[in-house]
Order: structure tokens, then C-alpha cells, then sequence
């Protein structure tokens, strides 16, 4: 065998062996991004009036139900980069990222991508660092202090949850929609 060959073969079963010696990083299976979640809630009233024994009973029920919205915009006012998040007729909320920089971030809301009106949310929070692990690092999680809310579309809304943290499946804000 030519040694020139002993020598490539060598070579090459070296840098074979250094490449299964590299050790690999574990995945992150954590998500680091974390978003505050609004609820859109529909606002219904049904009015009974009804006689009973003579008497007129006149009742007024105020329902509340999760809803989806015909096109929602969410789009950032503050942010140098604009965040937009568009949902579909299937989806009933929408994921908003904070700002780990500022201590309040602004929103439009458009209800419908065929109106032209829309309403501003702004969330007034505190960041603090979350520590995830060694191989997923750090993320900001946050404390919604109080938001503001215009009332062109939302009827009212409830801060139901203060903390914003990786917990995917949590609603931080209801936003009520009063349907007529």
C-alpha cells in the first residue's frame, strides 16, 4: 500500500474519531419566549319580561363566553420593528410579546381587518430575569402592574392573571366584546 495512502486513511479515521469524541448539546425543550395571552369574551344580555301570578317579572341575564373574532390585527405602536399578529374565525385570543426595555408597551387591536377602527391596549409591567436551566439559559418574565384599554370595540376587560410567564395555556387579560 503507498504510504501516501496509509497517511490519508490515517488522517481521515483521526478526524472521524475527534468528531464522535465533540460533545453534543442537549436540546432545550423549555420555550424561552414569553407572551401575555388576551381572551376575547363575548358579552351577551338576554331581557325576559314574563307574567307570573299576575305579576310581571322583568329579568335581565348577562352572559360571558369565550368568542373568536371575524379578522383581529394586533400591531405594536412602540416597537422600532412592528409586531403584527393576525388571527383567523377559529381563534379566540392572541399571544402579545412584552418589552423586557420598557416598562409599558402599547397595542392596536382592529376587531375586524375590514373596519378601519380599533382599540388601544396598553400594559404597564415589571421584567424580571428567569433563570430556565443550563442548557435553555435565561428569559424575562413579567408582572402586569395595570393596563388601559379605549372602548371603540372592547365593552370592558379583567386582568385575571398578573404573572406573564412560560405557561402557555394561561389567559392573562379578558377582553369583553358586547354583542347586541
Amino acid at each position: 500500500m503507498n504510504k501516501d495512502l496509509k497517511l490519508f486513511i490515517i488522517l481521515i479515521t483521526g478526524l472521524f474519531m475527534l468528531a464522535a469524541c465533540e460533545k453534543e448539546k442537549p436540546d432545550c425543550y423549555q420555550s424561552n419566549s414569553v407572551m401575555a395571552y388576551l381572551q376575547f369574551k363575548s358579552k351577551d344580555t338576554i331581557h325576559i319580561d314574563s307574567l307570573r301570578n299576575d305579576t310581571l317579572i322583568d329579568t335581565l341575564i348577562v352572559s360571558y363566553r369565550d368568542t373568536s373574532l371575524a379578522t383581529p390585527l394586533l400591531k405594536s405602536l412602540d416597537q422600532p420593528k412592528t409586531f403584527l399578529s393576525y388571527g383567523n374565525i377559529t381563534i379566540s385570543y392572541l399571544g402579545v410579546p412584552l418589552n423586557p426595555g420598557t416598562d409599558s408597551i402599547r397595542y392596536a387591536l382592529q376587531y375586524d381587518t375590514t373596519i378601519a377602527d380599533y382599540d388601544t391596549i396598553t400594559y404597564y409591567y415589571q421584567t424580571t430575569t428567569h433563570f430556565i436551566s443550563n442548557n435553555c439559559g435565561f428569559t424575562n418574565y413579567f408582572f402586569i402592574d395595570s393596563i388601559h384599554v379605549t372602548g371603540n370595540f372592547i365593552d370592558s376587560f379583567a386582568l385575571v392573571k398578573n404573572e406573564v410567564t412560560s405557561e402557555a395555556s394561561t389567559r392573562n387579560i379578558y377582553l369583553y366584546f358586547f354583542r347586541q
